[in-house]
């Protein structure tokens, strides 16, 4: 089915750990969703691809397939 839509998410009051990860990847990659969250991100769910974008980021999210 072709399922498409548009909308800006925001979280007003987020609750994170303060323990950081070990990977530094992982840890500037948290940092970035939970900055695009508190700003406000537009999503874009299409065909089974979630979009989050900002002004200065874009994170694309696939579908895992659920036949394993």
């Amino acid at each position: 089915a072709d399922l498409a839509w548009q909308r800006t998410l925001t979280v007003k009051k987020m609750a994170m750990t303060r323990m950081m990860c070990a990977d530094a990847q992982r840890n500037a990659l948290d940092n970035v969703i939970g900055k695009m969250l508190s700003e406000g991100a537009q999503v874009d769910l299409t065909d089974g691809q979630l979009t989050l974008t900002t002004a200065d980021q874009t994170l694309i999210y696939t579908q895992a397939d659920q036949a394993q």
